[in-house]
């Protein structure tokens, strides 16, 4: 379906960037424990700036493998604005996320999808709302509060389990490492190569794999230093896209 090809394989080609080295996180001198883990999460529900870097995208089903710049504004704990643009800048893809809707754009294709962020339908696509929020505020609820009820310890301490999801942390640092499950049984998140930009904790590399889909984000700039203006995240399908919903039903033709 076309829908499901265009978000599988968008033409995006980006060269990939590098960074300037910065501090590494300080390792944790007793290894990390849950009652840290915790304080970690609570810290990160809220952050909010922008981030640059280089996005890619790997589906070996669909025998594509693309890569594109990105530049993200985040809002903790629901807002969320990416926009990939190719090597020619062309813009590839647009998403916008607020606290009840998620719109994303494809202009070369004229495609637009709409719906709730939390909509499962989400998961079959390339870009999922929920998993790139989990991702980039490395927190398995996506910034909301972690239920003392429904969360528990890992075993030997060191990381924390919900219902249908287990955070691993880095034995180093303290910092999220991996997550199985979340928003969906097919969800694996990595965060890689943490490391202190303007005083935060960032993973300059994070991984989602979902459905046999692959994205890396690999971060160059980070600064985490303002608050978004409200207007960032939301966003209007221009008239003359295909209008979707995220299950791919069609909701409007083009003109």
């Amino acid at each position: 379906m076309r829908l499901r090809r265009c978000l599988a394989a968008p033409a995006i080609l980006a060269l990939w960037a590098g960074c300037c080295p910065r501090p590494s996180v300080s390792p944790v001198i007793d290894g990390p424990d849950s009652t840290d883990l915790r304080a970690r999460l609570d810290s990160r529900a809220s952050l909010a700036g922008r981030i640059t870097g280089s996005l890619k995208m790997e589906d070996p089903a669909e025998g594509v493998e693309e890569s594109c710049r990105v530049a993200i504004t985040l809002a903790g704990p629901d807002r969320l604005r990416i926009r990939g643009t190719s090597r020619l800048f062309f813009d590839a893809f647009d998403l916008a996320v607020s606290s009840d809707t998620a719109v994303l754009l494809l202009p070369r294709e004229k495609i637009a999808v709409v719906g709730p962020p939390d909509s499962p339908g989400w998961r079959e696509l390339a870009w999922s709302p929920q998993d790139l929020l989990i991702a980039l505020l490395a927190h398995p609820l996506a910034g909301r509060p972690l239920d003392s009820g429904a969360v528990r310890a890992s075993a030997d301490d060191s990381g924390l389990a919900g219902g249908n999801w287990r955070l691993e942390a880095d034995p180093p640092t303290g910092m999220p490492s991996e997550l199985i499950g979340g928003s969906g049984p097919e969800l694996r998140i990595v965060w890689t190569d943490w490391q202190v930009r303007g005083g935060v904790e960032w993973p300059m590399l994070i991984t989602i794999e979902r459905g046999g889909r692959r994205l890396q984000l690999r971060t160059d700039l980070v600064q985490l230093d303002h608050a978004p203006s409200e207007g960032t995240f939301l966003l209007a399908p221009p008239e003359g896209f295909d209008l979707y919903s995220p299950g791919s039903e069609l909701l409007r033709a083009g003109e």
